[in-house]
């Protein structure tokens, strides 16, 4: 699954989108700002933006804040990896 925002996407954004099956994308605003939950049972995680990482980083888990702002990203897949992109 790949989701992409426009450039009028709310920094505020929530957005919870999940597969059982498969990897999951989502290329946010470049001025993204909110929690981030990422999971993969099977797979990896990855984000090329700057997450401030709450907890242990692993290569299935990733928890963290973007910014100061009041958005909510949740990525999860059981098997695929989860990107989060801008």
């Amino acid at each position: 699954m790949t989701v992409v925002c426009t450039a009028d996407t709310p920094p505020n954004l929530v957005a919870d989108p999940s597969s059982s099956s498969g990897s999951v994308t989502l290329t946010v605003p470049s001025n993204y700002s909110g929690r981030v939950e990422m999971s993969t049972s099977s797979g990896s995680v990855s984000s090329d933006l700057p997450i401030t990482i709450q907890g242990k980083k692993s290569k299935k888990r990733l928890v963290g804040t973007v910014g100061e702002g009041s958005g909510r990203i949740t990525l999860r897949t059981s098997s695929g990896s989860v990107r989060l992109l801008h």
